[in-house]
């Protein structure tokens, strides 16, 4: 918990392009880019916000991978895509300046 009674890690879930990262953890504090730098906790967004902007950042991510070259494998392409996301602080993704998700069930992750 921080100084406001908010907790840090949000556990997120009700992915529907990222399923592999259903029940993750994700840092509510990471300065997020498209909110000039401010977090999800502070300007009051919810984890279900949180789910569909990464999920919605994969899908671009996907779609610039694939356009750039579709010979790729589509899984991993896929893969790439929501781990760009989910991690954030990249340049496929530049999402936030710091790791957004924090931690994921990795086993989950790599199965088809």
């Amino acid at each position: 918990m921080n100084r406001f009674g908010q907790r840090r890690l949000w556990k997120l879930g009700g992915f529907t392009f990222c399923t592999m990262l259903e029940d993750s953890m994700a840092d509510s504090y990471a300065p997020i880019a498209t909110l000039n730098g401010s977090s999800a906790a502070e300007v009051g967004l919810t984890a279900e916000t949180l789910v569909k902007g990464i999920d919605q950042t994969a899908k671009e991510v996907y779609d610039r991978i694939l356009n750039f070259n579709g010979r790729l494998v589509r899984q991993d392409a896929h893969r790439f895509a929501c781990y760009a996301a989910a991690d954030g602080a990249n340049s496929a993704a530049s999402l936030t300046t710091s790791r957004l998700v924090v931690d994921f069930d990795r086993i989950a992750y790599h199965t088809p």
